[in-house]
């Protein structure tokens, strides 16, 4: 279920993180969160530009992507899971909690509108949507300047539903002053 097994299997060369990955591969054993993300990029040498990013870390997925774009990383393309259970033109993340894992249920990540929010405000495109489950960005730079695309897609309740949780409404961190 990697996205980018198949990349690496042609040559490709990168970095696989995951907290509990299959001691076998040549995927890192790293628990990331907003605040270490750009260190572990430091540690394993990412370069500020690169072509391939994909987030999917069933929780903070948002403020992760946030903090890579905020600590001047630049991919080309992005993808990333979005929580497609969460309905059309709700803009909403689950709350930060640097210590939190998926409980398997819908609590996690943020809502399609909300990683709409987060690609514009940082100079990306929505170009494409895969089975309400991913997003796919590109660098304005790559599409001569900001597109809508019209992408769409319709929400799916594929995991068990959790009420009640502690969501929030997703603002770029420099409207808050919180970078």
């Amino acid at each position: 279920m990697s996205n980018s097994k198949y990349l690496l299997e042609r040559g490709w060369t990168g970095l696989r993180m995951d907290g509990a990955p299959d001691p076998e591969s040549d995927i890192k054993q790293e628990f990331i969160t907003s605040e270490n993300i750009c260190a572990l990029f430091e540690k394993y040498d990412v370069p500020k530009v690169f072509d391939f990013l994909s987030i999917d870390i069933d929780g903070n997925d948002v403020h992760v992507l946030e903090g890579i774009l905020l600590g001047g990383y630049r991919p080309r393309l992005i993808v990333n899971e979005f929580n497609g259970c969460i309905p059309v033109g709700v803009n909403k993340v689950m709350k930060y909690d640097a210590k939190k894992v998926w409980e398997e249920n819908d609590y996690y990540g943020g809502s399609f509108e909300a990683f709409k929010l987060l690609g514009h405000h940082h100079g990306y495109s929505l170009i494409h949507e895969v089975a309400t489950t991913n997003m796919y960005f590109l660098s304005d730079e790559l599409v001569g300047g900001s597109k809508d695309f019209g992408v769409k897609y319709t929400p799916m309740q594929y995991h068990a539903h959790s009420p009640n949780r502690a969501w929030e409404e997703y603002v770029p961190r420099e409207k808050l002053n919180l970078v």
